[in-house]
């Protein structure tokens, strides 16, 4: 069996194609009260639109683009090889095996700020410290764990007694952090919304 995010358990991989795992709406719902945003964001990695949407029904006006076509914004957008910002404020969930490569070009692009979705445990990762002691602001750790996994596969892990949540953070990152907070950044909670297992999709 594995995990959801593709963690290896007894040998074998379950992850999603392309690592789709839609934002579910107790995480994004809860952006636009965590973080002021401004009147518009640069979604770059929308997916079928789950947390475009969100951020659209609170007056933001979204850019989303993604580099496949998931039924929602401008397709064939390669996020990583894009020079040219498109929006002040760059927010998405970014795909797990790239979310370092996503983090390091978003501040590159030196827009206001850059808010990721990302597992909690992203802060134990060496490979990523510089990045975070650079630019990393504030944590907005989940006080209750989500599922982002299809609902076939967690309903059938469910159904076996397996914990398929995962414990995740909205990651904030400032291009012009000050110097002087070098390493430092503030550790938040939230609370999602719990979703019933029958609502669940």
């Amino acid at each position: 069996m594995s995990t959801l995010d593709g963690r290896r358990r007894k040998g074998a991989y379950v992850r999603a194609p392309s690592d789709f795992y839609p934002t579910q709406e107790p995480l994004s719902e809860s952006v636009p009260q965590l973080e002021e945003l401004g009147p518009r964001v640069w979604e770059p990695a929308c997916g079928d639109g789950r947390l475009a949407r969100v951020l659209v029904g609170t007056g933001v006006q979204v850019v989303a683009t993604d580099l496949l076509a998931w039924g929602y914004g401008r397709p064939g957008i390669d996020f990583l090889k894009t020079r040219r910002r498109l929006a002040p404020v760059i927010v998405t969930n970014p795909p797990f095996s790239l979310w370092h490569e996503f983090a390091a070009h978003a501040v590159s692009l030196r827009p206001r700020l850059v808010v990721l979705l990302g597992r909690l445990l992203l802060q134990e990762g060496a490979q990523i410290g510089e990045l975070f002691d650079r630019h990393l602001v504030r944590v907005w750790a989940s006080r209750r764990r989500v599922n982002l996994g299809p609902a076939e596969l967690v309903r059938e892990m469910e159904d076996k007694g397996q914990n398929t949540k995962i414990a995740f953070a909205w990651y904030v990152l400032d291009p012009d952090k000050p110097a002087e907070r070098h390493g430092v950044w503030e550790t938040r909670g939230f609370t999602p919304r719990l979703v019933p297992r029958s609502s669940r999709s």
